[in-house]
């Protein structure tokens, strides 16, 4: 997308009132892109006579803030290559990320910078990037990743994994944690009987999901109807 093209998106949705996800800082070609107009997105630009992006080197999400994408209705997905100028823009304005380390590592060989968004306080959801990308999808294992790279305990991990993601969605009112009022989105997980029943439920996958819930209504395992 061109620069134009980002604004008037990001205006349209905020007309409407809805929220932006971006793909941003994911692979080393979209630095090199906006950098030095070099690697595979550069020569797929010259390839199609597209015009360079910007003339001076900037950083994805530097550039990205001159075309006005971020706003605390804006959510940063992978956000890789990201220095402490660029976490800076992403607390002035805000913003919250999401994180796939484990798809991250599996095809860009790095990790997220995720204490430079602790540090500042961003808002931090952990996501499983797509079957395609990481097989097979493992939210908690994603989460153990997570924690380790953050520096989070095993229930700072497990508030990531819950109410840290519907605080980045913009839906802490609604979903995340088991409060009165809520959506009732709900994973039942089997643990031992005796032991830390918070690091067991870190500890598990899918072999040890007993039923899941959304809104209440029973999608999988546990109280649901036969086909």
């Amino acid at each position: 997308m061109s620069g134009p093209l980002y604004r008037a998106s990001c205006d349209l949705a905020r007309a409407h009132g809805v929220p932006i996800a971006v793909h941003t800082a994911e692979p080393p070609g979209e630095s090199s892109l906006l950098g030095d107009f070099t690697g595979i997105f550069a020569d797929a630009f010259v390839a199609r006579g597209v015009p360079r992006p910007s003339l001076e080197a900037i950083s994805p999400v530097a550039w990205m803030a001159t075309h006005g994408v971020w706003s605390d209705r804006t959510l940063c997905i992978h956000a890789i290559n990201v220095d402490d100028a660029d976490a800076d823009i992403l607390q002035r304005h805000g913003s919250a990320v999401a994180t796939c380390p484990r798809s991250n590592r599996r095809h860009h060989l790095v990790d997220p910078p995720l204490r430079r968004y602790v540090d500042r306080k961003l808002r931090i959801g952990i996501g499983t990037d797509s079957e395609v990308s990481v097989a097979p999808l493992d939210l908690l294992a994603e989460a153990r990743e997570a924690g380790r790279l953050a520096g989070w305990t095993v229930r700072e991990t497990l508030r990531a994994v819950t109410l840290g993601g519907a605080e980045a969605l913009g839906l802490a009112a609604e979903t995340g944690s088991l409060t009165v009022g809520k959506w009732a989105d709900v994973v039942a997980v089997r643990v031992p009987p005796e032991g830390d029943v918070e690091r067991a439920v870190l500890g598990s996958g899918p072999p040890e999901v007993l039923g899941t819930w959304l809104s209440g209504r029973a999608v999988h395992g546990v109280g649901r109807a036969a086909p």
